[in-house]
């Protein structure tokens, strides 16, 4: 693996009374983005998501997709005792763990996946936040789990192990150094697959003299708004993605 640099100090505290909540209104689901956005922009490697894909997770019941895999939001708080002589053991109040659980039907079984996923780094507390997180799984009838991902399990999905050197491209995962070895004690690995990336020179110095001479005027690169994967890319989209027996087809 690739040296990193070290991770935010709050990273290194203890936790202790654990608190575990279920967003299921408008205002805690707010609440619930807001604390899942502050805990990942720790991490100045981090790239937020565009913001029009986080709006439809204040009102799921309004976009199909989300409405027909009941989502579940989860988070859990804890108290922070730090080592230091500096913080004199005192605690204060942090989010530890957040998780939306995503249940699609799938042939003959229920599948869940982990969205919008983040944790501390502590093992006591990611096993404390997954026996919370399992009980909701037998609730909804669901006995298997896969993630992390983001709302389609189709972008983003799974953990960056290594190349944290590197800045990651938009819709591809990225997670904190320390969360690969953290999920190891919770899940188990289900693929593996890996990214490559070409350095492109862009000055003029290097661009041919034909080509330039041919150019009606200069190419525009613009970020990909997810939410047109629903509706005017969707037949691009079902095409490109390959259908497994762990992912159902993209839809609406």
């Amino acid at each position: 693996m690739d040296p990193i640099s070290p991770v935010p100090n709050i990273m290194a505290a203890h936790y202790f009374n654990y608190q575990q909540h279920v967003a299921d209104s408008f205002w805690d689901r707010r609440h619930f983005i807001q604390r899942w956005y502050n805990h990942q922009r720790q991490d100045k490697r981090w790239t937020p998501p565009h913001s029009a894909a986080r709006q439809p997770l204040l009102h799921p019941q309004r976009t199909p997709h989300l409405a027909r895999m009941a989502p579940l939001f989860l988070y859990m708080d804890g108290l922070a005792r730090r080592s230091s002589s500096l913080a004199g053991g005192a605690g204060f109040e942090s989010t530890l763990a957040t998780a939306l659980l995503l249940t699609h039907a799938h042939e003959a079984e229920r599948i869940t996946y982990l969205s919008h996923f983040s944790s501390v780094n502590d093992q006591d507390s990611l096993e404390t936040f997954f026996y919370f997180l399992s009980e909701k799984l037998w609730e909804k009838g669901s006995h298997k789990a896969i993630g992390p991902c983001i709302v389609s399990p189709h972008l983003q999905c799974g953990v960056l192990v290594d190349s944290f050197n590197l800045a990651p491209p938009l819709h591809t995962p990225y997670n904190a150094p320390y969360l690969p070895e953290l999920l190891q004690g919770v899940m188990h690995p289900l693929e593996e697959r890996r990214l490559y990336y070409i350095d492109i020179d862009t000055s003029k110095e290097s661009a041919d003299e034909s080509v330039l001479a041919t150019a009606s005027g200069p190419a525009q690169l613009s970020p990909l708004d997810p939410m047109r994967l629903a509706r005017s890319l969707l037949p691009l989209f079902q095409t490109a993605c390959t259908i497994s027996e762990h992912f159902p087809a993209p839809d609406r």
